[in-house]
């Protein structure tokens, strides 16, 4: 666990619980323009080839904590669909945290 907060304790630290809070495997966080998705692993770690996440407002990147590696993404109403196809999924543990910003 300690080896996770030191990776993703951006998203955890200092930040606010905003809604939708928490929805299927996904909670969300947020600090000034930053919002924070964590997505939860069940028993199997092992992240969606599509994963959907809410964002009401307008997204300008995604960014995955772990690798650094920008997402590419599509808005659906107040949804994005994230494409997760090229993420390695060999180092992922307990949960994985998108980085949105928001734009201006």
């Amino acid at each position: 666990m300690g080896r996770w907060l030191r990776l993703h304790g951006e998203g955890i630290y200092e930040t606010d619980i905003i809604k939708p809070y928490f929805e299927r495997n996904v909670k969300y966080t947020a600090k000034n323009n930053i919002r924070y998705a964590f997505y939860l692993y069940d028993d199997c770690v092992r992240l969606p080839l599509r994963v959907y996440i809410t964002a009401a407002e307008d997204i300008k990147s995604v960014r995955l904590m772990r690798t650094g590696q920008e997402i590419p993404f599509k808005k659906q109403g107040s949804q994005l669909l994230l494409d997760t196809t090229d993420v390695d999924r060999n180092t992922a543990f307990y949960a994985d945290c998108f980085i949105l910003e928001a734009m201006p």
